[in-house]
């Protein structure tokens, strides 16, 4: 299995929600948070055996030839944390940026609240004039995926569905990627 500091594809066969007809009922928007209750428990269930904190998930839609831009998921000073991702739609590639000078441009953070909770989302999006291309790949589904430093998708021709779950300790702190495919070993 190919593995990097930036995107590695595991073998788990779980579908991550109980049901994707529940998606029709969220409104048609690239960001919103799943219900825990829709969550699959053998989901729930991995995530204790792993002593890792279940809190949150993201339900991401981007639209045939759609982009997200270059952004860093919240908290914005964790500069190495990982996300599982179950992508779905082959058409996409992902992207993951390094800054072109050591003083980090502010950006321009955005505070997203979401229509179906009263939880919202914060990240910061970077203009790809202060960026430089890290590494590009299709993300596979699902993947454990760095998220504390700038990346995007570009989608090309079909709907990509993605659900984002932050990989957290018991005390909601940020799991860095190599310590997350230590965790997630048995799936590589």
């Amino acid at each position: 299995m190919d593995m990097n500091k930036y995107c590695t594809d595991i073998k788990l066969d779980i579908d991550p929600i109980i049901s994707f007809d529940l998606l029709k009922t969220l409104p048609d928007v690239y960001f919103n948070r799943v219900p825990l209750d829709w969550i699959n428990p053998e989901i729930k269930e991995l995530f204790v055996r792993l002593n890792l904190r279940l809190f949150i998930v993201a339900y991401l839609k981007l639209n045939p030839n759609e982009v997200s831009l270059p952004h860093a998921d919240d908290p914005l000073d964790v500069k190495d944390m990982a996300k599982l991702n179950f992508s779905y739609g082959p058409d996409h590639l992902m992207t993951w940026y390094k800054f072109r000078q050591e003083d980090i441009p502010q950006g321009t953070t955005y505070v997203i609240k979401a229509t179906n909770t009263e939880h919202g989302g914060k990240y910061t999006i970077f203009s790809y004039d202060d960026l430089t291309e890290l590494h590009s790949q299709v993300v596979g589904k699902p993947s454990i995926i760095q998220a504390g430093i700038p990346h995007g998708v570009k989608n090309y021709n079909q709907t990509r569905h993605c659900f984002s779950i932050p990989l957290r300790d018991q005390n909601l702190q940020p799991i860095p990627m190599a310590t997350a495919l230590s965790i997630f070993e048995k799936f590589l």
